[in-house]
């Protein structure tokens, strides 16, 4: 009782401090008038057979305040859940304001899941937003069978993901699209709810080679060699050595084509162009070891040659 008598006089106090201050009294009464006049805050009322003279509206007048404003009514200042749209509901005895995430708030977390799907190593920002649908008229010259092969074997991956299904090995000059044409592939993919790794493979071998000393080569390799899709983008670009070609290429080669994961590549090179290049090393030439890993290459993807202008470059 002594607690409620104490807490009576405060309040009392309060309301005699707010009489005391015009400026704030006139501030209050405004900010009344605002949310008396909010129509989502009439309809409410309205629905519940409420009116502003209740009890209960006069108790949970803060939540109607905050309503208004958070429901963007801007007379009231700027909202601060920005990602969280309000509605008015009924609790015991006094109305509350409920939260539910705004198309916004989807959106970004369907963004961030998607994201989370590719994973892009020493790529292009840029790649993480490209799509088929996006592409002009003038993208499918030239590169036609290229993106047609790719949504073929979207669908036929989706239909049947624990099946083997060949990658593609898009070969062809710089800057006609290659890489574009596989982003868009994985970005789809992830769509569907399946992940995949798209790599910059010249700056792999960057990254492994200075693991070296840490000794997390193995590590790095196996988490690239494990993707469920595998995008090695620029083959043939790299430094070659017979480390690179036989512990690293091979490695993961080899891993792929056992657990029968698809793999795609994109090169500068025809086939017969990378065999010529892996075929020599600053150790020497070995035909037969760069034979082998252009066997597995063939065996795990389907050449095709992606054709017309550089499009980096206008």
């Amino acid at each position: 009782m002594a607690d409620d008598k104490q807490m009576k006089n405060v309040g009392d106090s309060f309301k005699q401090q707010i009489n005391r201050n015009p400026a704030f009294k006139e501030r209050q009464a405004k900010i009344e008038e605002i949310v008396k006049n909010d129509p989502a805050v009439q309809a409410f009322l309205q629905a519940h057979q409420l009116t502003f003279d209740d009890a209960i509206v006069k108790k949970s007048f803060s939540k109607l305040y905050e309503f208004a404003r958070e429901n963007g009514n801007q007379a009231l200042g700027q909202k601060k859940f920005h990602l969280y749209a309000p509605s008015l509901i009924m609790n015991v005895n006094f109305i509350d304001v409920d939260y539910h995430p705004t198309q916004d708030f989807i959106k970004l977390q369907e963004a961030e899941e998607l994201a989370k799907r590719v994973t892009m190593v020493s790529m292009p920002k840029s790649l993480r937003t490209a799509s088929f649908e996006a592409m002009s008229p003038n993208d499918y010259q030239d590169r036609y069978e290229a993106i047609q092969k790719s949504l073929e074997f979207i669908n036929a991956y989706t239909k049947e993901p624990n099946t083997f299904h060949k990658g593609l090995y898009l070969h062809g000059q710089f800057g006609v699209g290659k890489t574009h044409i596989l982003a868009a592939l994985v970005n789809t993919l992830a769509e569907r709810g399946v992940k995949s790794s798209m790599v910059h493979y010249p700056e792999l071998l960057v990254d492994l080679k200075s693991r070296i000393r840490s000794n997390t080569v193995d590590q790095r390799v196996n988490e690239i060699k494990q993707a469920p899709i595998l995008v090695l983008d620029d083959i043939g670009a790299e430094s070659n050595s017979e480390w690179v070609r036989d512990d690293v290429l091979g490695v993961i080669l080899q891993y792929r084509m056992q657990e029968q994961l698809a793999t795609f590549f994109t090169s500068n090179f025809t086939m017969l162009e990378l065999e010529q290049f892996l075929t020599t090393t600053r150790e020497g030439a070995d035909v037969a070891k760069a034979a082998r890993i252009m066997e597995r290459i063939k065996y795990l993807s389907e050449a095709v040659e992606v054709g017309g202008r550089d499009r980096r470059n206008g």
